[in-house]
């Protein structure tokens, strides 16, 4: 379910490149070890978030896309 992790971002009303720009903000003020839960829209930002987080050093933990890429779920760790 979205927004229950405490590290959330919506990102479903911006557009690429400025979703990744947004998480990598949000993943820079966190602590290590912790996972943010980032909701997006779009196959492109699906695609390009979890790619831009591993090209950064992150761990994508899991995606989650729905049928028509509307509501999108990508859980990504900091180390």
């Amino acid at each position: 379910m979205y927004g229950k992790n405490k590290y959330f971002i919506d990102v479903t009303q911006e557009i690429c490149p400025i979703t990744f720009v947004k998480v990598k903000i949000k993943l820079e003020s966190m602590p290590s070890g912790k996972t943010l839960e980032v909701k997006c829209r779009g196959k492109e930002a699906f695609e390009n978030i979890s790619k831009s987080a591993l090209i950064n050093g992150y761990k994508v933990d899991s995606k989650e896309q729905s049928e028509n890429f509307e509501n999108n779920l990508i859980r990504i760790k900091k180390y």
